[in-house]
């Protein structure tokens, strides 16, 4: 069977997956979902802008969704967060249906990169789908989308409870949705004796101590001392280095200037620090 009467077949589906959901209930990312979505896709969901089709018609048995240009045909409806506040884990539906979204939204922003065009899209895919048959390997725009959703697994599993506080707090007008899928750990040091874990938001950042049962929230002026004490100590550099020989040299071949420059960093710093101590850790909300 040649490549394009493969591709009129791929198009065909498509407009019969299109025809059979006329009628079905169109919905956009909730808050939730879009919690998890934003690290991997930033603001794709919302500025395509993708449609979901609710319990969808013409899924395949082994399929719990599949995607068409804009639109993801979800086979079983949505799924939402049942487990307890207080719980370490998320409901396995839930799960499963984050990670099946964020598959689905990779194959949109491959169909993005196609310019939309439903039959470039199936020709790479298809090509691919052959590749993969003849090498006995997996089809790598499949391996793409299966590889993304797997960047968001340490938010389903041991940091759920980041998503938890943003959801029981309702922090998403105080500091966004997060811009990273991966909590970053802050090491010890001699101001900061024991290690936090932070997860960084489009305005403001979630920091929890080691066993993720005390939580404080970073948002508004102290982000404002936080970026300013994200400065750089300047080194000095020798004034009869070549360096300091050009029409603009950097600030360390001056003296004065960089006294100046180290001297509001170091303030900056300063600043930061003593908002930082101020803020204290919310250990009522969870226990260990």
């Amino acid at each position: 069977m040649s490549t394009a009467v493969k591709v009129a077949g791929f198009i065909i589906a498509a407009t019969l997956t299109y025809n059979m959901n006329l009628n079905k209930e169109v919905v956009v990312p909730k808050d939730e979902e879009n919690f998890f979505l934003s690290p991997v896709f930033g603001d794709l969901a919302n500025s395509v802008p993708v449609k979901w089709i609710g319990k969808s018609s013409n899924i395949p048995p082994d399929s719990y969704a599949k995607t068409f240009i804009k639109t993801v045909y979800l086979k079983g409806g949505r799924f939402t967060d049942t487990t307890s506040a207080n719980s370490k884990v998320l409901n396995s539906d839930f799960k499963k249906y984050i990670t099946m979204l964020i598959h689905e939204m990779k194959h949109i922003q491959q169909f993005k990169a196609c310019n939309f065009r439903i039959e470039l899209f199936g020709r790479d895919f298809l090509f691919e789908d052959c590749r993969a048959k003849v090498l006995q390997v997996e089809n790598s725009m499949e391996v793409e989308a299966i590889n993304t959703a797997e960047t968001i697994n340490p938010l389903l599993t041991s940091f759920v409870r980041f998503w938890k506080v943003w959801k029981l707090s309702n922090l998403k007008p105080t500091i966004g949705f997060p811009t990273s899928a991966s909590p970053v750990v802050l090491p010890v040091t001699p101001a900061q004796t024991e290690a936090i874990t932070e997860l960084s938001f489009s305005k403001g950042i979630i920091q929890f101590k080691s066993d993720m049962s005390c939580y404080r929230v970073l948002s508004g002026e102290i982000m404002n001392k936080k970026k300013a004490a994200d400065c750089e100590i300047i080194r000095p550099i020798d004034p009869a280095s070549e360096r300091c020989k050009i029409a603009n040299p950097p600030v360390g071949c001056n003296k004065a200037q960089r006294d100046l420059r180290n001297n509001e960093c170091r303030v900056s710093r300063a600043d930061f620090k003593a908002a930082l101590d101020k803020l204290i850790f919310d250990c009522t909300t969870f226990s260990k």
